[in-house]
Protein backbone atom coordinates (compact mmCIF):
# COMPACT_ATOMS: atom_id res chain seq x y z
CA UNK A 1 0.00 0.00 0.00
CA UNK A 2 2.82 2.44 0.89
CA UNK A 3 4.43 1.81 -2.51
CA UNK A 4 1.20 2.72 -4.30
CA UNK A 5 0.85 5.86 -2.15
CA UNK A 6 4.42 6.87 -3.04
CA UNK A 7 5.70 6.72 0.54
CA UNK A 8 8.00 3.76 -0.22
CA UNK A 9 9.79 2.19 -3.15
CA UNK A 10 10.13 -1.49 -3.92
CA UNK A 11 13.94 -1.13 -3.77
CA UNK A 12 15.71 1.15 -1.30
CA UNK A 13 17.10 1.16 2.22
CA UNK A 14 14.80 -0.57 4.68
CA UNK A 15 13.08 2.11 6.73
CA UNK A 16 14.75 2.71 10.08
CA UNK A 17 12.58 3.28 13.11
CA UNK A 18 12.98 6.64 14.83
CA UNK A 19 14.54 4.94 17.86
CA UNK A 20 16.34 1.97 16.30
CA UNK A 21 19.18 1.35 15.89
CA UNK A 22 19.67 4.73 17.59
CA UNK A 23 17.98 8.17 17.53
CA UNK A 24 18.23 10.13 14.26
CA UNK A 25 20.36 12.81 15.93
CA UNK A 26 23.09 10.23 16.62
CA UNK A 27 23.63 9.40 12.93
CA UNK A 28 26.65 11.12 11.39
CA UNK A 29 26.11 13.50 8.47
CA UNK A 30 27.54 10.81 6.19
CA UNK A 31 25.12 8.18 7.56
CA UNK A 32 22.13 10.50 7.11
CA UNK A 33 22.57 10.20 3.31
CA UNK A 34 20.65 6.93 3.48
CA UNK A 35 17.56 9.03 4.24
CA UNK A 36 18.00 10.93 0.93
CA UNK A 37 16.07 8.23 -0.96
CA UNK A 38 12.69 6.60 -0.42
CA UNK A 39 12.79 3.61 1.92
CA UNK A 40 12.20 0.27 0.25
CA UNK A 41 10.81 -3.17 0.88
CA UNK A 42 14.22 -4.64 0.07
CA UNK A 43 17.62 -3.10 -0.43
CA UNK A 44 21.37 -3.48 -0.85
CA UNK A 45 21.96 -4.26 2.85
CA UNK A 46 19.31 -7.00 2.79
CA UNK A 47 20.85 -8.85 -0.16
CA UNK A 48 24.35 -8.47 1.29
CA UNK A 49 23.86 -10.22 4.58
CA UNK A 50 20.45 -9.28 5.90
CA UNK A 51 20.38 -10.08 9.63
CA UNK A 52 24.06 -11.06 9.75
CA UNK A 53 25.21 -7.49 9.09
CA UNK A 54 25.68 -5.25 12.16
CA UNK A 55 23.95 -1.87 12.05
CA UNK A 56 27.05 0.25 11.27
CA UNK A 57 27.81 -1.90 8.21
CA UNK A 58 24.13 -2.02 7.22
CA UNK A 59 24.01 1.77 7.32
CA UNK A 60 27.15 1.98 5.16
CA UNK A 61 25.54 -0.35 2.61
CA UNK A 62 22.45 1.87 2.61
CA UNK A 63 24.55 5.02 2.12
CA UNK A 64 26.41 3.33 -0.74
CA UNK A 65 23.08 2.44 -2.36
CA UNK A 66 21.77 6.01 -1.97
CA UNK A 67 24.87 7.35 -3.73
CA UNK A 68 24.95 4.70 -6.49
CA UNK A 69 21.31 3.89 -7.20
CA UNK A 70 20.38 3.05 -10.78
CA UNK A 71 17.88 0.95 -12.69
CA UNK A 72 20.48 -1.80 -13.18
CA UNK A 73 21.34 -1.88 -9.48
CA UNK A 74 17.64 -2.04 -8.60
CA UNK A 75 17.15 -4.96 -11.01
CA UNK A 76 20.14 -6.75 -9.49
CA UNK A 77 18.74 -6.23 -5.97
CA UNK A 78 15.29 -7.39 -7.10
CA UNK A 79 16.59 -10.70 -8.49
CA UNK A 80 19.00 -11.20 -5.58
CA UNK A 81 16.05 -10.71 -3.21
CA UNK A 82 14.00 -13.37 -4.98
CA UNK A 83 16.93 -15.79 -4.68
CA UNK A 84 17.53 -14.96 -0.99
CA UNK A 85 13.86 -15.38 -0.09
CA UNK A 86 13.53 -18.63 -2.07
CA UNK A 87 16.59 -20.13 -0.35
CA UNK A 88 15.94 -18.49 3.06
CA UNK A 89 19.54 -17.23 2.96
CA UNK A 90 20.80 -15.05 5.85
CA UNK A 91 17.49 -15.25 7.66
CA UNK A 92 18.54 -16.59 11.04
CA UNK A 93 18.58 -14.42 14.11
CA UNK A 94 22.23 -14.05 15.06
CA UNK A 95 21.88 -11.85 18.12
CA UNK A 96 21.63 -8.12 18.67
CA UNK A 97 21.84 -6.17 15.43
CA UNK A 98 21.12 -2.79 17.00
CA UNK A 99 24.33 -2.58 18.99
CA UNK A 100 26.82 0.12 17.94
CA UNK A 101 30.29 -1.32 17.47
Amino acid sequence: MNILKGDMALIGPRPALTYHPWPYEQYTEHQKHMFDVLPGVTGWAQVNGRKEVPWPERIELNVWYAKNMSLWLDLKIFFMTIFKVATNANNENVGETGVKK
